[in-house]
């Protein structure tokens, strides 16, 4: 049947046309995208504040065709227009056109793609209160993937794409933040809103977290017990410590089947289930010293809280020979 509808359409449209559509569809380039769309709360104000906001948001920011950002420590806006047009090919379909973690295949995605606007990234190397990620933090998540989510490796891309990737990264949180601070400024006093003010202050903001990213990063601060045997009994101590509430989410064996495990929900508004650590796999990296920053810092914009002050860095390391310990034979 369709071998009879094309002959009959070839007899109608000549075949030169049929080969500039097919050639047309298989165009591998980004598509030329001239505005970002404004946030659902932007969208919602008065034609004159959202009028306002886009303007704001241009002037800073600029266009997909054209993207800049505010002078700051962590991206220079020199690779943006690469990186731009490597976003669209690689990452647009989950992470949205402006970051926003709803592009057309996110909702089919457990867990969600990362919505960049709040300017919180789960897995980072710096302090417990600083939310941001380093440039090698999101490197690292390029590069490997992220385990048990959609997010693939791009290990084989050469650096400057990964780099180009890295600055268009940062470039859509910064741009998606300072929208957020406009519009938590805008709820906060209608009346007294003063987008030339506002926005001047609000892109300051933005720019000193990310700033302080570079000052911020934590490691290890003594190696490891050299007696692992006796680190794991402490760490078992400690996991099941009622205080430390690590049962509460991932269970007693570890399972990650903790009594209360259905209420939680991260940053985004997503349901989100603890780790099983029976698994020997994390999605912030599987290496000693990942964990130990997970225990330490945490898991932000997640439940998964910092533990520096509750425990000493000895302590954080006996918990992570102890969950490795979990990890069943077959995955060791």
């Amino acid at each position: 049947m369709k071998t009879r509808l094309m002959r009959g359409l070839l007899g109608v449209v000549p075949p030169v046309l049929f080969v500039a559509a097919a050639l047309a569809g298989c165009d591998a380039r980004p598509a030329r995208i001239e505005s970002f769309p404004l946030s659902p709360e932007s969208e919602q104000r008065p034609p004159d504040v959202r009028a306002s906001i886009a303007k704001a948001m241009e002037a800073y920011f600029g266009t997909p065709v054209s993207p800049k950002v505010p002078k700051n420590e962590v991206v220079t806006g020199e690779r943006l227009l690469a990186g731009g047009d490597h976003y669209r090919r690689l990452c647009l379909h989950c992470h949205g056109l402006a970051g926003d973690g709803a592009g057309p295949t996110a909702a089919f995605l457990q867990p969600r793609p990362r919505d960049y606007r709040l300017g919180t990234f789960k897995f980072t190397s710096t302090a417990p209160d600083v939310k941001k990620p380093t440039r090698s933090d999101l490197m690292k998540t390029l590069k490997g993937g992220i385990m048990y989510t959609s997010m693939p490796a791009f290990g084989l891309l050469d650096d400057e794409t990964l780099e180009s990737l890295v600055d268009y990264v940062v470039f859509l949180s910064m741009r998606g933040q300072f929208e957020k601070f406009l519009n938590v400024d805008y709820e906060e006093d209608p009346e007294l809103f003063d987008i030339d003010s506002m926005a001047e202050s609000d892109k300051d903001l933005v720019v000193s977290r990310w700033d302080e990213t570079t000052e911020s990063v934590v490691a290890p601060t003594v190696k490891p017990p050299e007696d692992v045997g006796a680190s794991i009994a402490r760490g078992k101590d400690l996991y099941l410590d009622k205080k430390l509430q690590c049962l509460s989410c991932h269970g007693e064996t570890g399972r990650g089947d903790g009594a209360g495990t259905d209420l939680l929900k991260d940053d985004w508004g997503f349901k989100i289930v603890p780790a099983d650590l029976t698994k020997g796999i994390y999605r912030g990296g599987s290496r000693p010293k990942d964990l130990w920053l997970r225990i330490y810092s945490g898991v932000k914009g997640t439940p998964m809280p910092a533990f520096n002050g509750a425990l000493t860095p000895e302590q954080i390391w006996d918990v992570v020979n102890y969950v490795r310990s979990l990890a069943e034979p077959s995955t060791n």
